[in-house]
């Protein structure tokens, strides 16, 4: 596979054609550019919602996540929590692998984030805005 590509729902009449198209390229954007994969709206629903209003999604990241992106460590930060956000079990353990650090880092970093930006990471729906906000940023810009 060379890129991104977005798969509709299954459809049988030619008159859905035009909006399995429409499905099929927003599963596409959901995706941040230099991705190589093919995805359909129900591989990240969250993601999906995200390009679908993308410029809202994006002020609010920029909003939410706007300490983070102001720290001096910015990087590490965002890593840290983009890597916990696409983690399959939260665990810091597994994280710090993947970034090649320390459990406590992991755990210190992604404290640090829920400081800055006043989010819990135990509440669902500050994970939820700072899922939406990073996803956001990946996008980029329309």
């Amino acid at each position: 596979m060379t890129g991104r590509a977005g798969l509709s729902p299954a459809y049988t009449r030619l008159g859905e054609s035009a909006e399995a198209l429409r499905l099929a390229t927003l599963a596409r954007s959901s995706l941040p550019a230099g991705t190589r994969r093919t995805v359909t709206l129900d591989h990240d629903p969250a993601a999906a919602l995200v390009a679908a209003e993308h410029d809202l999604a994006l002020r609010m990241g920029i909003t939410v996540l706007e300490p983070v992106l102001a720290a001096p460590d910015r990087k590490d930060l965002m890593e840290t929590l983009t890597a916990w956000l696409d983690s399959e079990t939260g665990s810091t353990s597994e994280i710090a692998e993947i970034l090649y650090c320390h459990r406590n880092t992991v755990r210190n970093r992604l404290d640090r984030v829920s400081r800055l930006t006043g989010r819990s990471l135990l509440r669902p729906t500050d994970v939820t805005a700072l899922y939406a906000g990073v996803r956001a940023l990946e996008l980029g810009p329309h």
